[in-house]
């Protein structure tokens, strides 16, 4: 008496008492906490147990994320775990591309590619070696990365994409060069059907974007190769960049900025 909870909350003759506890609590046991605390505590929801402090964790998984005692023993630091490689890696790949896009130039195919992402949801740029695929490819995804939309750089595996893929999250996800990395793996297993069920979950979801660079030649192969490939009907996420892309201006400023900033 005197010094006990109830007396502090009392004292504290606050508009609102919210009492949390690690415990697990039965409704009688919150009725009886609300009786003990009358009038401190007005609402039996303003007593939280074990139960409702996990039902908010779930709902602001960012939270848990960003507290490592909360998923130190939990789901969430077997995942972090998993991902961490892809997660560190993606970190890294956003730094380089920042530095790169000093020297990009605005041309008329990333408006092209740019209406094409946002509407379907996957993009894929194609075209001949050194037209720009990379560099338009890591515009398109930096942009979005600066405003809050988580960035994935996918080095080689497409698997990389299902493990950290949340349906309720903002990702971005860029693959380069993504069949010249498959090729061999195209030829021994399934993953053409890997990559096909990504173009089609990405597409279908609602926060997700995917951007996938290739050499025009390789796509073709790969599509006249595999009926995986040829049945997905690529062609509404296909954008091709060719040297006709570029204006003469264009060309102009690509050279200005690769001189200008080369030192």
């Amino acid at each position: 008496k005197g010094n006990s909870e109830v007396d502090k909350a009392l004292r504290l003759n606050s508009e609102r008492y919210i009492l949390a506890t690690s415990l697990p609590l039965s409704p009688q046991n919150k009725k009886s906490i609300l009786d003990l605390f009358d009038p401190a505590i007005k609402d039996v929801r303003d007593i939280l147990g074990r139960e409702d402090l996990n039902d908010l964790l779930a709902k602001h998984s960012s939270v848990e994320h960003r507290f490592y005692k909360l998923w130190l023993t939990s789901a969430v630091a077997l995942e972090r775990v998993l991902s961490n490689r892809v997660i560190g890696r993606s970190e890294e790949q956003l730094e380089e591309i920042r530095k790169r896009l000093q020297r990009f130039v605005q041309h008329q195919s990333y408006f092209e590619a740019q209406e094409i992402l946002n509407e379907k949801k996957v993009l894929i740029i194609e075209g001949e070696p050194g037209i720009g695929k990379t560099t338009l490819a890591e515009s398109l995804a930096y942009h979005p990365a600066t405003r809050g939309v988580q960035f994935v750089y996918v080095d080689s595996d497409v698997h990389d994409i299902e493990d950290v893929f949340k349906p309720d999250t903002k990702q971005i996800f860029y693959f380069d060069d993504f069949l010249g990395h498959n090729y061999i793996d195209l030829l021994k297993d399934r993953t053409e059907s890997k990559i096909v069920s990504i173009i089609r979950r990405v597409s279908h979801s609602g926060k997700s974007r995917l951007i996938l660079t290739t050499r025009t030649t390789i796509l073709q192969q790969a599509i006249n190769k595999y009926d995986t490939l040829a049945n997905a009907n690529l062609n509404p996420y296909e954008h091709t960049i060719t040297l006709k892309s570029y204006s003469r201006i264009d060309r102009a400023r690509v050279l200005y900025n690769h001189l200008y900033f080369s030192g």
